[in-house]
């Protein structure tokens, strides 16, 4: 009967164990979107993710001319986007970053004359920096 009694404790007490452990399971690591949207114009660009490596991106067409990017990134420490529009008129680009589901930082960029020159907008956001 002991022995019976001392193989339930035993099992019981690992699932305790198992049970009290998993709640100090390392946390989620915070995550970082970049959204880049452009009405008027297509765009390419790419992403830094803490100057390692880069990603390149285009915005797929969303209808009525408007392009769209999106990413989601986990534990970073900075974030480096550049995006451009070829010659163009009367496009504007719109670069956000979010920090889990805050907005931290964004830039614009307004192309209002007809050139044949490149228009690049970049924004960089490092972790240390405080929300707007």
């Amino acid at each position: 009967m002991k022995l019976k009694f001392t193989s339930i404790a035993s099992v019981a007490l690992v699932l305790c164990i198992g049970a009290f452990t998993s709640c100090f399971d390392e946390a989620e690591e915070e995550k970082f979107t970049v959204k880049v949207i452009c009405s008027g114009s297509t765009f390419n660009g790419y992403i830094m993710p803490d100057n390692e490596g880069i990603a390149a991106f285009s915005g797929t067409d969303i209808g009525s001319s408007t392009f769209y990017y999106e990413a989601v990134y986990e534990g970073l420490n900075s974030l480096f986007v550049s995006a451009t529009i070829p010659g163009t008129v009367n496009a504007s680009m719109n670069i956000f970053i979010y920090r889990e589901d805050n907005k931290v930082k964004e830039a614009s960029l307004s192309v209002t004359t007809v050139t044949t020159t490149p228009s690049t907008l970049t924004l960089s956001y490092d972790i240390d920096e405080s929300s707007k």
